[in-house]
């Protein structure tokens, strides 16, 4: 038998007039039917048209429906005995937010396939929905999760934890569109708007798991990180990377990505709150369980948001290892997760998560089954610069100028965005980089503020002490240059620094730059660089952008700002006659040589 037919009866076995258990064991719980386990595998069941999963499925979201506590609140979990329920379980050390928003996917996406009466769910749905909006409590888009309420229960990450985010953007998308209701597929775009500007962090290439008052819980969060790759379409670059990020960092070594990355081990500050942390028996000792362990329900998520990127030889490459792996197995029965240190099978036994991986890994080579989930594009998301409409147009023709000029067609184009202080280089290289990728064509961006000697705060007061160290001699422009010949080089990564003007500090991180094909420069000095393939000139001086760099915080402002700026405005207004592509006041652009 295929594992496909295995992991199908596993789910048809699970099945019952109440919903889809667990597993068909009985061990810690687990013969319960739990919502996010139940969704999950029935999901599975649509993408086989299983009539017996599907129906499972079915019964399940009716089953809790007619448990919903008075709030809207979505059982965890709830217990068949003889025929009726006999345990309902909202969460026993902490709420289970998470249920909520499988909940309402799992209603939405049964909607979408017309396998349930929309009318019947509506008012379900409503308190549900309503019930997360008072969580969120703030307005302000995010749902604050105590620790260990979703999937990770006896993990120690709380706070603002970016896979409940995540899932509930999805849900309220789905059922926005199903019903028609604005107010939800907007809500949606305002917790994706929040993702991108609160979660990504230039130090690392994905994005934090979660943040609270004071800090962030900086661990890689698979489950979160695939549901981002389904989520998020491909107009968001930044998704792109993260997942370039994992390939990189496991497939290609030939490793099999844990659900959280690095562990945390004896010692360490977290270690103390994840020992005392468990409900039956303490399970994560590191590489083990939430700790690191190798989950095959985070596989096959995965497995569908590489699918979606076109990611093919990445996912052909995390099929060949998962399956080598099972195959090599004398007694593999859908264990929970795998050791990443021994590589050896743990937990429970007959688990409908593992089953239900096992058939979107499988099933996930084929984009037209998970077509039938009919996720909705979500549109475009403006970054947390302030991005008008104005700089998407200026984008496109910029893209189409290129093109024009057969540049797009280059192995390596490096395009430099030179401009004044203000002047909309930083906008204009994160929107040519969508528009580029909207044209299926990978590119990075160098910001130049990175590379300065020293740091703001810093650098302005030396400028203070000699008005003669302003100019490129401030920033390292010989490790940028030396960058862009890497770039050209077909190098594999590069070290840059990444400037935090809060902090007042650089750091560094490894940027991945073989699979790219265009190189974006971006800054005041920009068009001084060498092997340039297109100069790109931003024609707003800093008298025009006042208003605008009053607003941005990162900068000092007091009357020696405006003799700096003066000066740097002396030495780049000479470099428009170097470019290649003016960008006039009113966005519009000029090609060289053109009347």
């Amino acid at each position: 038998m295929s594992w496909l037919e295995k992991s199908r009866k596993l789910l048809q076995d699970a099945s019952s007039p109440f919903g889809i258990k667990a597993s068909l064991t009985n061990l810690d719980n687990y013969g319960a039917i739990f919502t996010r386990d139940a969704v999950m595998a029935g999901i599975a069941g649509v993408l086989l048209k299983d009539k017996i999963i599907i129906e499972g499925f079915i019964q399940t979201v009716s089953r809790l429906k007619e448990l919903q506590g008075k709030q809207g609140q979505i059982a965890s979990n709830f217990t068949i005995v003889n025929g009726t329920v006999e345990k309902v379980s909202f969460g026993t050390l902490s709420p289970k937010i998470d249920s909520c928003s499988w909940y309402l996917i799992g209603v939405g996406l049964l909607i979408r396939e017309g396998l349930v009466e929309k009318e019947a769910f509506k008012a379900s749905a409503e308190k549900t929905i309503d019930l997360l909006e008072g969580i969120e409590y703030n307005g302000k888009h995010l749902m604050y999760i105590p620790k260990g309420g979703n999937w990770a229960d006896e993990y120690t990450y709380e706070g603002y934890i970016l896979y409940d985010q995540l899932l509930r953007a999805w849900g309220l998308s789905l059922l926005g569109t199903n019903y028609e209701v604005k107010e939800w597929t907007d809500k949606s775009h305002a917790i994706l708007t929040c993702i991108e500007e609160q979660y990504r962090d230039d130090k690392n290439e994905y994005l934090d798991a979660s943040f609270y008052p004071g800090g962030a819980f900086k661990k890689f969060d698979l489950a979160a990180h695939a549901l981002l790759g389904i989520v998020f379409g491909k107009k968001h670059p930044f998704v792109g990377q993260s997942l370039d990020w994992i390939i990189d960092e496991f497939i290609q070594k030939e490793k099999l990505p844990p659900a959280f990355y690095p562990v945390i081990e004896e010692g360490d500050a977290e270690w103390e709150t994840l020992r005392g942390y468990h409900l039956f028996a303490f399970k994560n000792k590191p590489h083990h369980y939430h700790n690191g362990g190798i989950w095959w329900i985070w596989l096959g998520w995965l497995s569908v948001a590489l699918s979606f990127w076109d990611k093919k030889a990445a996912l052909k490459q995390l099929q060949e290892l998962s399956f080598d792996y099972l195959n090599g197995l004398d007694d593999f029965d859908f264990d929970e997760y795998v050791a990443a240190d021994d590589l050896m099978p743990h937990g429970t036994r007959q688990l409908c998560y593992t089953a239900t991986g096992i058939i979107f890994l499988i099933l996930s080579e084929n984009p037209v089954a998970f077509s039938k989930l009919k996720i909705p594009e979500m549109p475009l998301i403006k970054e947390s610069l302030s991005i008008k409409d104005a700089y998407f147009e200026l984008s496109t023709e910029l893209a189409d100028a290129l093109e024009n000029k057969s540049l797009l067609d280059k192995d390596k184009l490096v395009i430099g965005i030179c401009g004044e202080s203000g002047s909309g280089k930083s906008v204009t290289a994160t929107c040519l980089q969508i528009e580029l990728e909207k044209r299926n064509i990978s590119s990075i961006i160098l910001h130049q503020d990175s590379y300065f000697w020293l740091p703001p705060k810093e650098n302005h007061e030396k400028r203070k002490s000699d008005l003669n160290w302003v100019g490129s001699n401030e920033v390292r422009m010989e490790l940028l240059q030396s960058h862009i010949g890497q770039f050209k080089s077909h190098e594999e990564k590069i070290t840059v620094p990444v400037v935090d003007y809060e902090k007042n500090i650089f750091s560094e991180h490894q940027t991945i730059i073989k699979d790219k094909s265009v190189l974006i420069v971006e800054g005041v000095y920009a068009l001084l660089l060498d092997q340039l393939d297109c100069k790109i000139f931003m024609e707003r001086t800093y008298k025009d952008t006042l208003l605008k760099r009053k607003k941005r915080t990162r900068e000092v402002y007091d009357p020696f700002v405006e003799q700096v700026l003066e000066i740097e405005h002396i030495i780049v207004k000479p470099l428009q006659g170097m470019a290649d592509l003016v960008v006039k006041k009113n966005y519009s652009v000029s090609v060289k040589d053109e009347k």
